[in-house]
């Protein structure tokens, strides 16, 4: 967790008043994958490659870049019949801090279904993504967004593990990640961006907001 207090100050300082108050809700979009669920995605090429793979080696987004080589056309021929959710866990703590808040903010999820090696298998991807949503997820899915182009929603607060994905928002809030873990406090000031690590430290956030 690395909070930037005066980016939390600044923020609360543009909500409206009504927004302060609770007459209306804080809008706030969340990614879904690496924010609320990790999808098998790693599992699924470390069973292609018959070996594990080590996250804190892969600093690029683009974990096929790195770990597959020449074999990413074979391990995506047939993508659209693997499901990345089936037997996937929300992760610990985002029900609860979802359910805790829901008077006081409106959540979106917000998520990429378009594979760049596997545009065919988006379909497939997008029931998966949706299914895995509607079961496991507190969030209605009146709420769910799907997009290739997360700079189209503009709520007051987004959380994401992409910094590219922050645009739009009055509060940006980057979840931890293996490929954004190294990124020095100096940038994340810069760049005006709270680091959370956990739904924990999310809950503390909002806290902290409405307080």
């Amino acid at each position: 967790m690395y909070f930037n207090y005066e980016s939390i100050l600044t923020f609360k300082k543009k909500l409206s008043k009504a927004k302060l108050s609770g007459d209306k809700k804080i809008t706030v979009m969340i990614d879904m994958d690496s924010v609320m669920v990790d999808p098998l995605y790693i599992e699924a090429m470390e069973k292609f490659l018959g070996h594990d793979i080590d996250l804190d080696d892969v600093n690029s987004f683009y974990v096929q870049d790195v770990v597959l080589g020449d074999r990413k056309k074979e391990f995506f021929a047939n993508f659209d019949k693997v499901n990345l959710y089936d037997g996937a866990k929300i992760f610990d703590g985002c029900n609860e801090v979802l359910k805790k808040y829901s008077d006081r903010f409106e959540f979106y999820m917000c998520t990429d279904y378009i594979w760049k090696e596997a545009v065919w298998a988006a379909g497939a991807n997008l029931m998966n993504k949706y299914n895995f949503m509607l079961e496991s997820s507190v969030i209605t899915p009146r709420n769910f967004i799907f997009t290739g182009d997360k700079s189209i929603v503009k709520t007051d607060i987004k959380i994401d593990d992409r910094t590219t994905n922050l645009v739009n928002a009055r509060l940006k809030v980057l979840y931890t990640a293996w490929h954004n873990k190294n990124m020095p406090d100096e940038k994340l000031d810069k760049e005006k961006l709270v680091r959370v690590s956990t739904w924990e430290d999310i809950d503390y956030l909002f806290n902290l907001i409405i307080s």
